[in-house]
């Protein structure tokens, strides 16, 4: 299914890699958030378990290697055209994930990839939606940000 002006929503994955109190982080390079930052993530594949999703996803984005641990999110990323026509429509499911190895090599739809604090995320042009939710969900857990 062509992700552009879909017939139904597209399931994504967006994943919550931290180490050392720092959080993953991609520059996009494609719309809808192209030149936001965000977490790794995307298009779940046919046949692919959300998890899976979410360890492919970061690997081929930033080369980075993670465990997925489990689901504690999820949104409609809506987006429209000039005429109010849907030009995508992604139900993202967000994916905390446990660092293993590797050092950060931004790949494939990627402008850039970093480690970030909170408080950079909060200087940059972070997708909002995005940074809300990583908001709460450290809010809720037990990492000490500031």
């Amino acid at each position: 299914m062509n992700a552009s002006y879909p017939i139904r929503p597209v399931p994504a994955v967006a994943c919550l890699v931290i180490k050392d109190k720092r959080v993953l982080t991609i520059l996009r390079g494609k719309p809808p958030s192209e030149n936001f930052w965000s977490l790794p993530g995307g298009k779940i594949e046919l046949g692919e378990k959300l998890l899976d999703a979410a360890k492919r996803e970061v690997f081929e984005e930033t080369r980075i290697i993670v465990e997925p641990i489990s689901p504690f999110a999820a949104i409609d990323a809506i987006y429209y055209d000039k005429t109010n026509k849907i030009i995508f429509h992604y139900v993202i499911i967000y994916v905390s994930a446990q660092y293993l190895e590797g050092e950060i090599l931004p790949d494939d739809d990627v402008l850039d990839a970093k480690w970030m604090s909170l408080q950079d995320m909060e200087k940059t042009n972070f997708e909002p939606k995005t940074l809300e939710i990583v908001k709460k969900y450290i809010n809720l857990s037990t990492y000490k940000f500031r």
